[in-house]
Parts: C-alpha cells; sequence; structure tokens
C-alpha cells in the first residue's frame, strides 16, 4: 500500500510542477501575444477614426444627422 502511495503522490508532484511550468509559459506567451493584438488593433482603431474625420463624407453625415435630430426636437412645435 505504501509504495503505491509513495508513487501517486511523486506522479502527482511531478504532473504539478510540469503543468506549473507549461501554464508559465503559456501565461508569457499569451500576454505578449495579447498586447500584440490589442496594440494592432488600437493603431487600426485610431488610423481609421482618423480617416474618417479626414474624410468629407464624414462630414456630411455628421451634418446630415444634426440636421435629422435638429428636426426631431422640433418636429411637436
Amino acid at each position: 500500500g505504501y509504495s503505491w502511495y509513495r508513487i501517486v503522490i511523486d506522479w502527482y508532484h511531478i504532473i504539478i510542477h510540469w503543468y506549473q511550468r507549461v501554464i508559465r509559459w503559456y501565461h508569457g506567451m499569451i500576454h505578449s501575444w495579447y498586447r500584440k493584438v490589442v496594440h494592432w488593433l488600437w493603431e487600426v482603431f485610431v488610423s481609421e477614426v482618423v480617416k474618417l474625420f479626414k474624410n468629407r463624407k464624414w462630414n456630411l453625415i455628421f451634418q446630415y444627422h444634426q440636421v435629422m435630430l435638429n428636426l426631431q426636437s422640433h418636429r411637436w412645435f
């Protein structure tokens, strides 16, 4: 009985040890990957927003939206 118990305990320690190593490596990898993705998405988002603001059509859409809002607010009078 004792020998089996010892073997189980040893294997448990080995598995936990490797599991922790893998998790640590995985977390490091995921963290750097996640940062890269977030950074890239942010750059894309900012560049798209800048493009929209530079775009003349965006100004027209914005003005149209303001006109529609004004019409909606004055509809009842």
